[in-house]
């Protein structure tokens, strides 16, 4: 007998793109919700952490159409986060979790600021 296959789950948002930009003066995570049409989301939980604890749940839509922030303040904050959505009112994953990665210098080629954009799967 052969073995079934494992069973991917399809959540409802995908990484769609992202933009990085180097900031000497300021580390900070943000992006946009948008359903299967492209319309901004409203409501969403956006989940971010890394693996020390440091958690902050932002709602899509907060920050102007379907946007969504994480704000590390000032400086250069290197380390890797991870992000999220979430159901609004259940907490179930909506998402797969994206890893995103900060570095420690923010010449050419250095990331202090990360724009997240995700959308939803037609059909969701």
């Amino acid at each position: 007998a052969q073995a079934a296959a494992p069973v991917q789950q399809l959540f409802k948002y995908f990484w769609e793109w992202v933009e990085v930009k180097p900031n000497c003066s300021h580390t900070l995570l943000f992006g946009t919700l948008r359903d299967g049409l492209n319309n901004p989301v409203y409501g969403e939980k956006v989940k971010t952490w890394n693996d020390w604890g440091n958690e902050a749940i932002s709602i899509a839509g907060s920050w102007g159409p379907g946007g969504w922030q994480r704000d590390f303040g000032d400086g250069i904050r290197p380390g890797t986060w991870h992000i999220q959505v979430l159901h609004p009112t259940s907490g179930a994953p909506l998402s797969p979790v994206f890893d995103v990665r900060f570095t420690d210098q923010c010449g050419p080629g250095g990331v202090q600021e990360i724009i997240l954009h995700l959308r939803a799967h037609p059909g969701f």
